[in-house]
């Protein structure tokens, strides 16, 4: 059994950690933010990276067995939250302040 991989869809060098010691969604979220700059920026990415990291989702039929998109979504917002792995493309950070608020206002006239 492979407990590295060697390089990513980035090309970027293989995961220091083995990928069975990470059992949460949460450190997994981690993981691959801390791993991928480019999952800090998009979700899409992340969420991808999630799929075929984690779940070996290989095609459409995977997906029905796969980590629900929104779950993995929420552990990068609750990782961005605690201050860590914030996006590194200003406009990208811009825009989630900006919802952020909007969802904030929203609340607060409800």
């Amino acid at each position: 059994m492979e407990q590295f991989k060697n390089v990513d869809l980035f090309g970027e060098p293989a995961s220091i950690q083995p990928i069975r010691d990470l059992k949460t969604i949460g450190d997994r979220v981690m993981s691959l933010l801390h791993e991928h700059e480019a999952a800090r920026n998009s979700d899409n990415v992340l969420i991808y990276l999630y799929w075929r990291t984690y779940d070996s989702c290989v095609s459409l039929e995977d997906m029905v067995y796969a980590t629900p998109p929104e779950d993995i979504r929420r552990c990068r917002q609750k990782i961005n939250q605690n201050g860590l792995y914030h996006p590194t493309d200003a406009e990208v950070a811009r825009k989630r302040r900006r919802r952020q608020s909007q969802y904030h206002q929203h609340s607060l006239n409800i």
